[in-house]
């Protein structure tokens, strides 16, 4: 360990590099050996010290591994049919394949019918479902999701042959597709009876539908 002054003339402790006594690899400062000389010959803690278990027998080995076990023929055919991979590159045939779909019918468990799926629906909506949280979603965003809305806004682009319905549209040029929204021409929120008539929806463009404020100007007019 060397002493140094820095450039404001204070110490500096400067460590030097250690190496192993043995081989001469770098290790910190505080070893000797590194931790593959440690464990060599004398140094090793063990060295000259009698195992108080003792040497395991050839048989002991065999006994606690698995190298060179061999199975008899009933372990092989017991772990084939148990395993996994039992089916792997086979076949069935088509009275099997029939068998296993009768079967299946028969239980109910192929298919359900209408009834079962309107049963299910039930149990799992509303306050009966695990994400029911008292009723946060506005009925906006559920009218939105429903499937109804969806036949709604279809049969109103049909209608409209998928055009923008504002007259000399500045932002589509009144061009056949593109992004379109379905519009109401009486508010939702004050008219929710004529949510899914269609004579209460238009045909917009994206870009008119949202910047022209027309949400805006129909609250005020109401």
């Amino acid at each position: 360990m060397d002493n140094l002054r820095n450039e404001f003339g204070r110490f500096i402790k400067y460590k030097k590099d250690n190496f192993c006594i043995d081989c001469n690899k770098k290790i910190s400062q505080r070893a000797k050996r590194c931790f593959s000389c440690a464990k060599k010959g004398k140094n090793n803690y063990m060295f000259g010290k009698e195992n108080k278990w003792g040497n395991h027998t050839e048989e002991s080995k065999k006994k606690m591994g698995r190298k060179g076990r061999k199975l008899s023929e009933e372990s092989k055919r017991k772990i084939s049919k148990n395993s996994s991979k039992f089916w792997l590159g086979k076949k069935l045939s088509k009275e099997h394949k029939n068998k296993i779909v009768m079967t299946r019918i028969k239980n109910d468990s192929y298919k359900h019918t209408m009834a079962q799926r309107i049963a299910l629906s039930k149990k799992m909506s509303g306050k009966n479902g695990s994400n029911w949280k008292g009723g946060i979603t506005p009925i906006n965003k559920i009218l939105r999701v429903s499937s109804k809305w969806k036949i709604w806004r279809e049969l109103i682009f049909l209608r409209d042959n998928f055009t923008c319905q504002n007259p000399n549209c500045s932002y589509c040029n009144n061009k056949f597709g593109g992004t379109l929204h379905p519009h109401h021409i009486k508010p939702l929120s004050l008219y929710p009876e004529l949510a899914f008539n269609v004579d209460n929806g238009i045909t917009y463009c994206k870009d008119y539908h949202l910047k022209s404020n027309l949400h805006r100007n129909m609250q005020k007019e109401c």
